[in-house]
């Protein structure tokens, strides 16, 4: 049998040409490309669910990302206020954004499997990446498509917590945003304009303080302000214009999204838990937990990971 020749060049080499990916999102300016390699993921959970027929869960809130990809059964899941209905199939995954109130209904007779995957995925430590790129809410693929085995890794790296598990579930998770970025571009809603770059530089070192200082009690914006050399007013306006959110909301959405990582994954008290996130007080940790999860702490550990 003959052999297939390969032409080289003159220096005696090749290279394999690759075919463009047929969806993937445009970026004329690289500025998404600069997005992506700043994004950070943080896992908290996912875990394989078997629900019984007529399942219902909701309304509810979480502060992180609840990537849902149905197994088996047919039903819906409701986004918003405004009571958005998304019909669902085995093989469809559902991004549900961090905050947004939603349901998640399966009147089937036969019950319904799932997977159910909470992340985080920021860029700079605070902006949402999922608002900020405009990430699809719904996305269709067969059941052995690339979300769902993704999906099956994740679940049982989170049940059996082999050494490494949480660097490689924020790997899979990393690498199934970018199969949606890369497959999917006619899904992505329109990006909203913003120069993330202009404060960028002078706030990205405070941010990454507040994390590293977030079960401090003590931590104040008059300290960070004095941090990056700016009176009390000129910083609280950089920081919303880049955050989107207060100095005070922004540590408390952060202290609150710690406080339910811990309720996930720990035993432990409470009011341990409110301390170790930095709330002195635990009535006001009570009060700061209901009014952005919708919640007390024992309902939502209670309900936790679904």
């Amino acid at each position: 049998m003959a052999m297939q020749q390969t032409r080289l060049t003159a220096g005696g080499w090749s290279r394999r040409k690759f075919p463009a990916f047929k969806n993937q999102r445009p970026d004329p300016d690289g500025s998404y490309h600069e997005w992506l390699e700043a994004l950070c993921i943080k896992p908290v959970s996912a875990i394989e669910w078997h629900l019984d027929p007529f399942f219902r869960q909701g309304p509810r809130v979480t502060t992180d990302v609840n990537w849902l990809w149905i197994m088996k059964g047919r039903g819906e899941v409701i986004l918003g206020e405004d009571e958005r209905v998304i019909t669902v199939k085995a093989g469809d995954s559902v991004f549900i954004r961090p905050n947004t109130r939603h349901i998640e209904y399966f009147p089937s007779r036969r019950g319904w499997s799932s997977i159910s995957v909470h992340f985080f995925a920021y860029l700079f430590g605070s902006i949402d990446f999922f608002s900020l790129t405009g990430f699809p809410v719904l996305i269709r693929e067969r059941q052995s498509d690339r979300l769902g085995e993704t999906a099956k890794r994740l679940a049982r790296e989170f049940a059996l917590k082999p050494p490494g598990w949480n660097s490689a579930m924020a790997a899979d998770i990393r690498l199934a945003l970018l199969h949606v970025v890369r497959h999917n571009a006619s899904e992505f809603q329109p990006v909203p304009k913003q120069n993330l770059r202009r404060d960028a530089s002078r706030l990205f070192p405070l941010i990454k303080m507040i994390d590293e200082c977030i079960g401090d009690p003590g931590l104040s914006v008059p300290d960070l302000a004095r941090t990056a050399g700016l009176s009390g007013t000129r910083f609280r306006a950089i920081f919303k214009r880049f955050t989107g959110l207060s100095p005070v909301n922004y540590v408390h959405r952060r202290r609150i999204e710690q406080a339910c990582i811990l309720l996930r994954q720990t035993d432990k008290s409470i009011k341990q838990i409110g301390a170790d996130c930095g709330f002195a007080d635990e009535p006001f940790f009570y009060r700061v937990f209901h009014r952005l999860i919708g919640a007390t702490p024992k309902n939502y550990r209670e309900n936790k990971n679904m």
